[in-house]
């Protein structure tokens, strides 16, 4: 128990320490997903362009399901960390229990209306004729979907903890453990895309089932989760920082659809073949600063519990250099391996377009710290909202604006328009989010 306790206690006394801590099994572990992601879209195309449409169908459903279950996650992070920075680890526990138990209705009620309506869904996307494949897809993804939700959940709980290691682990496996079935299914079982389905869920469900053990079984962690007190203050602490982030990840799928939109405009549909082949290199950049982010909601919320506020102050300062050089590194490296990254991601005639807009877009990673972080320090004060707000007028308003003020650039308007958004979003928000932590010991309410 002494050794639990006193991974809690870093939180407070070494919080640099534990940042960095946190932050690298989870940037490690949502490379692995961004890796999965890929080999799951390569196994499936095995089996033609109509298997991969029918995913594609799906995927941005089954996106709003998991941002919900992420974004509890966040606010089950943000709400033990506080209680536990308080030494309230009763509340703490009992935050733990109220979340799982928020997931698992998120996991039941949204997949079923989804299922009830999925082949109308479907067809309104304009995927009549894959129809049969994307409910097959559909159908097995959004049943499981409880595997990945719950899990994100425990994974919360164990960073609260300081414990990034075994947060991460179940995680890791179930992504590499999908590598490695999603072929079994798909074609030695004869499955097909339905296949891929089980496959991932099953995978799921191993990782799910280690958090259950090492909590329920072996009590690695600290906390009771025995215990279950219902406390509505609970559930609105949980949702007011949950259902903010899980909004902040709906709004990049917006994002990506209103540039899409704006390309065809400006330049033809080929254009976007391009931004989606680099949108997806940037995002394995980002990952870096949202690796880090995620960590640090653990660190800042028990410093703000314990009401640390020069300590905030300091770490503040310590994880945005982090993220800035973690980003600034990814960064190069993309713009370094531009040409290769193209042609092992793009299409035919399009790798030296993908490999200049991917230097271009680089950028984006390198400024992507600024708001990513602040954004995370808000959450772990319970201002959910408010890295809301920043990020619709980072990703949406700003975006906007700068695009249509390049227009007569055509494409590359709309990707200077993202950078600029993204350069002058991220230091608003930073600017705000420095001042707000330095008025901490004055005006905390």
């Amino acid at each position: 128990m002494g050794g639990k306790v006193m991974n809690i206690s870093e939180l407070l006394s070494n919080p640099r320490r534990s940042i960095i801590g946190l932050s690298i099994p989870m940037v490690v572990t949502l490379l692995i997903s961004m890796v999965n992601n890929v080999a799951d879209a390569m196994w499936v195309s095995g089996l033609g362009a109509d298997a991969l449409a029918a995913i594609g169908f799906v995927t941005p459903l089954f996106i709003i399901i998991i941002a919900l279950g992420t974004g509890i996650s966040a606010g089950v992070n943000s709400s033990v960390a506080r209680f536990i920075g308080a030494g309230k680890f009763e509340d703490a526990g009992n935050s733990s229990v109220h979340g799982i138990i928020l997931s698992i209705v998120i996991s039941i009620i949204l997949p079923v209306v989804v299922i009830l309506f999925l082949k109308p869904i479907i067809v309104l996307m304009g995927g009549a004729s894959v129809i049969d494949l994307a409910y097959s897809y559909g159908f097995w993804i959004m049943v499981g979907s409880f595997t990945l939700i719950v899990s994100n959940i425990f994974s919360g709980i164990y960073r609260s903890e300081n414990m990034g290691t075994k947060a991460t682990v179940p995680l890791a496996i179930s992504a590499a453990l999908n590598i490695i079935i999603d072929p079994i299914f798909i074609y030695t079982f004869n499955l097909g895309v339905g296949g891929a389905a089980i496959a991932t869920v099953l995978a799921n469900l191993i990782g799910l089932l280690i958090f259950i053990y090492w909590t329920y079984a072996k009590n690695v962690n600290h906390l009771n989760m025995r215990t279950y007190k219902r406390s509505k203050l609970i559930y609105k602490d949980i949702i007011s920082v949950g259902f903010p982030a899980s909004m902040e990840q709906i709004l990049m799928s917006v994002f990506a659809m209103i540039v899409n939109i704006i390309l065809v405009m400006v330049a033809g549909t080929v254009s976007v073949a391009i931004f989606t082949t680099v949108w997806r290199l940037v995002n394995i950049g980002i990952m870096v600063p949202v690796g880090i982010g995620t960590g640090s909601i653990s660190v800042f919320g028990a410093l703000y519990g314990a009401k640390k506020f020069d300590t905030i102050k300091d770490t503040f300062k310590f994880t945005h250099i982090i993220g800035f050089l973690g980003c600034l590194i990814m960064g190069v490296i993309l713009a370094i391996f531009s040409k290769q990254l193209a042609i092992l991601f793009g299409g035919a005639g399009l790798n030296a377009e993908i490999s200049n807009m991917t230097i271009l877009l680089s950028w984006v990673v390198v400024f992507s710290s600024l708001s990513i972080i602040s954004g995370s320090v808000l959450q772990s004060f319970g201002k959910g909202n408010l890295s809301l707000y920043f990020t619709f007028f980072r990703m949406i308003i700003l975006t906007l604006v700068f695009m249509f003020l390049l227009i007569s650039l055509k494409a590359l308007g709309v990707y200077y328009g993202i950078i600029l958004a993204f350069l002058v979003g991220g230091v608003i928000e930073i600017i705000f989010v420095y001042k707000y932590v330095n008025s901490l010991g004055k005006y905390l309410n």
